[in-house]
């Protein structure tokens, strides 16, 4: 869970950044930094040109996702020279230091940058390279749901990884997840679904492909519908005012309302039963 941070921060986090950091890639600027604890992190910082507080969405988006069931890193924020910064720690680098393989949608599809994607294509790598397929499967699905409710849209193969496991390969925890004010196609669509009115039943495509029965799809949507209708006590909590947040107000709805649809093509009549086949057979 983020927590803010006071301004004694600022003279660490200044330091560990002056000390130097190397290429961590993605628009937006970072570093790499040292926790207190020894611990290796990645601080995001604010853009001059950002129209709202960036970071402060990141961390709120990271609560949601947490509360969601989605696997998060640990992160917080902390104010440094009046702005909020997230800090985040790496999940590529264990508690020694060591290095862990990580490797990006974009390679495991063997595609390029500016080529269309789908989350059925991931979604279909997993029995090849998963080393916990049914896990990373349901998780994906859970991570889409999360996507649709936040409407980020900012969803393309480079913002979705993996790391190495014990037998092959298992989604990393999330990341660069953030609410979108604006109206827009999703870089990865679902389904062949890039637009909210397609979007219910791409999730329920995808929710095929992901192998989900039609009880443990609801299941999800409705664990994510609960943790999206909490959106204006998490983004209260990283310290996002009310006028900042009535310009998101109408995002989360459209997000709601479209879950909801979701929900409504496979919502089963009854109970499942433990042959219950997934979901659109």
């Amino acid at each position: 869970m983020s927590r803010q941070s006071g301004d004694d921060d600022f003279d660490a986090v200044k330091a560990l950044l002056e000390a130097g950091t190397g290429s961590l890639g993605g628009a937006r600027p970072k570093a790499a930094v040292i926790g207190d604890d020894g611990r290796q992190l990645i601080a995001k910082f604010p853009h001059a040109e950002d129209g709202w507080d960036v970071m402060a969405w990141e961390a709120t988006s990271l609560d949601l996702a947490e509360a969601a069931g989605v696997v998060t890193p640990p992160h917080r924020l902390t104010l440094v020279g009046g702005r909020n910064v997230l800090l985040l720690e790496r999940f590529d680098r264990a508690a020694d230091g060591r290095r862990i393989g990580y490797m990006s949608a974009m390679t495991l599809l063997e595609q390029r940058d500016g080529e269309s994607s789908d989350y059925v294509e991931i979604a279909e790598q997993f029995a090849e390279v998963s080393a916990r397929p049914k896990d990373d499967a349901r998780e994906l699905f859970r991570r889409v749901a999360l996507s649709v409710g936040l409407n980020n849209t900012d969803d393309h193969l480079r913002n979705h990884g993996f790391v190495r496991a014990k037998g092959g390969w298992t989604l990393s925890p999330v990341f660069d997840v953030n609410p979108n004010p604006d109206a827009g196609a999703r870089q990865t669509t679902i389904a062949g679904a890039d637009g909210t009115d397609l979007e219910p039943a791409g999730i329920r495509e995808l929710a095929q492909a992901c192998l989900l029965t039609k009880a443990d799809a609801v299941d999800e949507i409705d664990r994510t519908i609960a943790s999206i209708e909490s959106w204006r006590s998490a983004a209260r909590r990283n310290g996002i005012g009310s006028i900042e947040a009535s310009r998101f107000e109408p995002v989360f709805q459209r997000g709601l309302d479209t879950l909801r649809a979701a929900r409504a093509l496979m919502s089963p009549r009854t109970r499942p039963r433990a042959h219950e086949d997934t979901v659109g057979r």
